[in-house]
């Protein structure tokens, strides 16, 4: 991650560079796995229910909106 210190900010300073590990993964292998988890009981959901269906109001709004071109307001 590059970024500045809050004191020295601008392109005529140092850019700050920090390195971060991360697991390489593939996302849809490990949203199954959590899945199949979720599933057998050895795990709890990381999203509610409510949390997924409010995703999937936004969603199908965005399909809709594209759809006839105009706003659409969710409720």
């Amino acid at each position: 991650m590059y970024s500045y210190d809050e004191e020295n900010y601008g392109w005529e300073h140092k850019l700050i560079i920090e390195k971060y590990e991360v697991e390489d993964n593939d996302p849809m292998t490990a949203e199954l796995l959590h899945f199949v988890d979720v599933l057998r009981g050895e795990s709890e959901p990381l999203v509610s229910g409510e949390d997924a269906l409010e995703t999937l109001k936004v969603i199908n709004a965005i399909r809709e909106s594209a759809d006839k071109g105009q706003k659409i307001y969710i409720n």
